[in-house]
């Protein structure tokens, strides 16, 4: 993807007075609200990942552990990491406060993706893309989860936004601003260097002449001194923290393109359907340079890490949060530039209303399991002494998160030979599976069963009582 030759300092396809540039700043005040509310809307109810128990074993340490773990064996996030002890230090819910992090990371992007579309391509464009963004089932799945990838996205769109307003008109406090995000982004995410290398394209491409100068020399030579420490610590780790990861199919690269879009091919569809189409009016106009940067800052990410990962894998679609913001420009730039306005209209309706189905099935009461619940029934009414036993492993991972009770620790996980001597023993059912009937009975061979509560997402929890004898 070519990186566009000429900036353009501000293009708007919104006629002056019109109801979108009067009350913009409402309608975008609007739209965060509403990225607020999806962000925190039923942010507990979730389990528990194993990438947020990570974020929460961290949160829960000494500040010297978090040190020595982000200055050793796990560099990546570790700024994030820092915010989250911060956000965790109060008593309370920590898997609530440390999702909140990226809730409120993820809640903030909104009005600086607006802010991008207004400079690239018009008042029109910004709110579009804010919405899109708002709404986009991929972004909010990681504005409610406790990893970093929400923060990234915030940091790199503020560092965005400043490289357009220095590519423009220069000064020297969008410099402090762009080198002080950009690191952050960089501290947050590794993969915050992509974008960091499409600003740097666009500047040799678009301002060949300022690339060389000082002032951009001195703001490059600042970010690559200050995220020295961290790029040394991570290029020599004994271990392969990442080794896991898998060597990229060619199908990878549009299945992560369709979630990058909304989370669907359908999405992908239109996205490059209207890019081309628009390419009629945009070639050669000042909307050139918006859609050329959008779309290398989109594609390049993507297609360069699957070109590393021929020799190290390090392709996973959750990596390129990054371009959400990129790809949701992109294509509110190309359909505020199509004619006639109703063709631009109609093709905003059909992309904002591809999200609804994606949006129902995330938000779903149904099929979310709902371990927050499940564990308070169990500490309002847990004795000392009681035993308990899980059906699955990682039920008891996401019970012991979940667990806040200062009355009484959790009870003591043992495998059912080993709890004839308790008075009571709990059963934690994960779904259907293979040991559940063999648990029951060999725990009704010597107990008796005094409750059973189910909860939603296929879960459910048994309290066994000692027979009477």
């Amino acid at each position: 993807m070519l990186v566009a030759r000429e900036a353009s300092t501000r293009f708007d396809t919104t006629r002056p007075g019109s109801f979108l540039r009067l009350h913009s700043h409402a309608i975008v005040a609007a739209l965060t609200v509403l990225a607020g509310v999806l962000a925190f809307l039923r942010l507990r109810y979730r389990a528990v990942s194993f990438d947020e128990s990570v974020t929460l074993k961290y949160a829960r340490g000494s500040w010297s552990e978090l040190w020595h773990s982000v200055t050793g064996a796990d560099p990546n996030m570790s700024f994030y990491y820092g915010l989250v002890k911060l956000a965790t230090a109060p008593p309370g819910d920590d898997v609530f406060a440390a999702r909140s992090v990226s809730a409120l990371a993820a809640t903030l992007t909104i009005p600086v993706v607006y802010a991008i579309g207004v400079r690239l391509f018009g008042t029109s464009a910004g709110l579009l893309a804010a919405l899109l963004v708002a709404t986009n089932v991929f972004f909010l799945h990681y504005a409610q989860e406790a990893r970093g990838y929400a923060l990234v996205t915030f940091l790199t769109a503020i560092a965005t936004y400043l490289f357009l307003l220095e590519l423009g008109h220069p000064r020297s406090w969008t410099r402090v601003g762009y080198v002080a995000s950009a690191t952050l982004a960089f501290y947050t995410h590794f993969f915050a260097v992509w974008v960091l290398l499409i600003h740097a394209l666009t500047l040799a491409a678009a301002r060949r002449q300022q690339a060389l100068r000082a002032p951009w020399l001195a703001s490059y030579a600042a970010i690559a001194a200050l995220i020295a420490p961290m790029v040394l610590v991570a290029v020599t780790l004994d271990d392969d923290l990442i080794g896991w990861i898998p060597k990229p199919e060619a199908m990878a690269i549009p299945a992560t393109f369709a979630q990058l879009a909304g989370d669907s091919y359908l999405h992908l569809a239109v996205v490059v359907a209207v890019s081309v189409i628009s390419l009629r009016w945009t070639i050669g106009s000042p909307l050139a340079f918006g859609i050329a940067f959008t779309a290398s800052w989109a594609v390049i990410p993507v297609v360069g890490t699957f070109a590393v990962s021929d020799v190290k894998p390090i392709f996973l679609a959750r990596y390129f949060v990054v371009c959400i913001p990129a790809v949701a420009l992109l294509a509110a730039g190309a359909i505020t530039s199509l004619r006639p306005a109703s063709a631009a209209i109609a093709a905003a309706v059909i992309l904002v209303a591809l999200s609804g189905p994606e949006l129902r099935t995330w938000y779903g009461f149904g099929g979310l399991e709902d371990w927050r619940t499940l564990t308070g029934y169990v500490q309002n009414r847990t004795r000392p002494g009681d035993g308990i036993v899980y059906n699955a492993r990682y039920a008891g991972d996401s019970v012991a998160d979940y667990w806040q009770s200062a009355r009484a620790p959790l009870p003591e996980r043992a495998d059912t030979q080993e709890v004839s001597a308790r008075a009571r023993v709990w059963l934690v059912l994960a779904h259907s599976q293979p040991t559940t009937e063999s648990l029951r009975a060999e725990l009704l061979e010597r107990y008796r069963l005094e409750a059973r509560q189910r909860f939603d997402g296929d879960i459910a929890v048994e309290l066994y009582a000692r027979r009477r004898s």
